[in-house]
């Protein structure tokens, strides 16, 4: 595999765009849900966005399987558009949460590239891009690990107000028990090898398993979008077993997630 090079996203010979970025134009992200959304939002960063999306829906894996159950391995902007989740657990009005982080100026840049000062001088934090606390002190408070972002309630039904990657990790376990309880088998082959495979998975068990594996390859634990994160989960979980995540706060709304500090 080629490795990233400065020339990767800055073209050298064009100053058509802000930084010499190659492009900057609007993403079109999966048909899903019978939508074809585009990111339209994030200013620079829709550089980023052209590699880190879905690229696949689910409607055809529930339908026939698939060796890579789940989206193609990277659906942060998805994430972040609150879209290409699989949206038939929960009814069709059912109120999905929009845009989150997307909505930042100039978005994943503002959160992996922050500027800070360091002896006087800007300090550039370099091209490797690492999600820093630092830079979400400006509107999360002072906090030393994404964790420490508070929810605003119990979403997991714990009977207690963790911070959001917390509550959205007791979601993640409370929907792989529950597909395990309706019978999954995922010995030796893992919660996405079962739910690819049409001889051990059932139908329903793919509908709801789909949004388990998308908020789990986002990769950020709910940070990205915690609205959207915690509705997939928590619609997923009341879809598989009939019943509503016992105890918790469920999320119809926007900005009931994440609390204040």
């Amino acid at each position: 595999m080629q490795p990233n090079v400065c020339e990767t996203c800055h073209d050298p010979h064009s100053v058509d765009n802000q930084k010499q970025l190659r492009t900057i134009a609007n993403v079109p992200l999966v048909t899903a849900n019978g939508e074809s959304p585009v990111i339209t939002e994030g200013g620079s960063v829709k550089l980023c966005v052209h590699c880190y999306h879905a690229r696949r829906n689910a409607e055809s894996q529930i339908e026939k399987g698939y060796g890579h159950f789940g989206p193609h391995a990277n659906p942060q902007a998805d994430m972040a558009k609150g879209k290409s989740g699989y949206h038939g657990v929960a009814d069709t009005n059912f109120p999905w949460t929009g845009p989150s982080h997307l909505l930042v100026q100039n978005s994943c840049k503002t959160c992996r590239l922050d500027m800070q000062e360091f002896h006087g001088t800007t300090a550039i934090t370099g091209h490797k891009f690492p999600p820093t606390v630092i830079a979400c002190r400006g509107c999360h408070g002072p906090i030393n690990s994404f964790d420490d972002i508070p929810a605003r309630d119990d979403f997991a039904g714990n009977d207690l107000v963790e911070g959001v990657q917390t509550e959205v990790h007791g979601l993640i376990e409370l929907l792989q028990d529950a597909l395990i309880e309706d019978g999954l088998d995922t010995t030796g082959v893992g919660f996405e090898g079962a739910l690819g495979d049409t001889t051990i998975s059932t139908y329903k068990q793919r509908e709801a398993g789909w949004n388990l594996v998308f908020v789990e390859d986002d990769k950020s634990s709910g940070v990205r979008n915690p609205e959207y994160a915690v509705q997939l989960l928590q619609q997923s979980i009341q879809y598989l077993t009939g019943n509503p995540v016992p105890n918790a706060i469920m999320v119809h709304e926007e900005n009931q997630v994440v609390g204040h500090w």
